[in-house]
């Protein structure tokens, strides 16, 4: 009896086909910022595609060999496709909340117009180090991805009144363009989080010949296929799990 006739190893690969649709069921995908969104339970992080790994096993506990296949899922699925190695984008003011990251009270320097932070005790320390004179603020709704209204995040302001949404094109500003050193602010950390885990792990590299993120270098051509935007586990899962592979 061949392991597609086998009932038990049937049952178990339709299992693990669930598990990571449940998975990949956890992101929405933000062409417009190059950003997948993690929408799992007490979440609502906009990560860069190179630390998805990183994320899903730090935030979420979850294997390594469940995080590798996660990934699969994410190449197989095209997510990402094109987008450059650094997600330096961020959606200029004005623009309706992006989906699946929480909207915050913030506030914004009127001086210059381009800080925003979470609290009216930022903007008087930038105005002072910037300025070099206390400035006047104004209250505003904001959105990071960070998307946890942390102090130190980088934020956008948001107009609540134009609803909810991930595909409106209407600009992007570049990080960093705040005065703020963001090298490193790749999965929506504040800046001491983030200057403690520069290095990316040896997993979560993504690359492409034409310096996209696309192309995962740890996993080769295979024989993908996608039905209703679904991964059916091909040759290579087949054999991981005829040679009993486990799903922690």
């Amino acid at each position: 009896m061949s392991d597609s006739e086998d009932p038990e190893k049937s049952g178990s690969k339709r299992a693990q086909q669930e598990i990571i649709k449940g998975l990949l069921a956890k992101f929405l995908v933000n062409e417009e910022y190059q950003r997948l969104i993690c929408v799992g339970e007490g979440c609502g992080v906009g990560l860069e595609l190179r630390w998805v790994g990183r994320h899903m096993r730090k935030s979420h506990k979850l294997k390594k060999n469940m995080v590798t296949r996660v990934k699969r899922g994410i190449r197989a699925a095209n997510w990402g496709q094109g987008w450059g190695k650094y997600g330096m984008m961020m959606p200029v003011d004005g623009l309706r909340p992006q989906e699946g990251l929480a909207v915050y009270d913030g506030a914004r320097c009127q001086y210059c117009h381009m800080f925003r932070a979470r609290t009216a005790d930022e903007v008087e320390r930038h105005s002072y180090e910037l300025h070099g004179f206390s400035t006047s603020w104004e209250k505003v709704r904001v959105q990071s991805w960070g998307g946890k209204g942390e102090i130190g995040d980088l934020y956008w302001i948001v107009d609540e009144n134009k609803g909810r949404g991930c595909d409106e094109k209407k600009g992007l500003e570049v990080i960093g363009e705040n005065g703020e050193d963001s090298e490193g602010w790749s999965e929506g950390l504040n800046q001491e989080e983030s200057e403690g885990n520069q290095e990316e792990d040896e997993s979560d590299g993504w690359v492409a010949d034409d310096g996209s993120t696309w192309e995962w270098s740890e996993v080769d051509e295979r024989d993908y296929e996608i039905l209703d935007d679904w991964i059916l586990w091909s040759r290579w899962v087949d054999e991981g799990l005829s040679r009993g592979e486990k799903v922690d």
